[in-house]
């Protein structure tokens, strides 16, 4: 769900990207996603709109297309 604050540790390897949700940590390998997707453009992102940071936002597209990382950066430099 969009809406929390994406407090991830990108692994030193820069491999993965680990996070805390609904109390229990997740992981992302780097190599296993599929694509990124600029915008607000997902499914759930379309659920929890907030049109005047699209621009500030992206996706992670992995587990064969049926999953989505969907972050919002805090700024410009952040996207970056």
């Amino acid at each position: 769900m969009v809406g929390f604050i994406f407090s991830g540790i990108l692994l030193q390897d820069e491999t993965s990207l680990i996070w805390i949700s609904h109390g229990k940590e997740k992981h992302l390998k780097l190599a296993s996603v599929l694509r990124i997707i600029s915008g607000q453009r997902t499914a759930v992102f379309r659920r929890f709109l907030r049109p005047e940071k699209d621009y500030l936002s992206f996706s992670l597209i992995y587990k064969k297309g049926e999953r989505s990382l969907d972050l919002i950066c805090k700024d410009t430099a952040e996207v970056e």
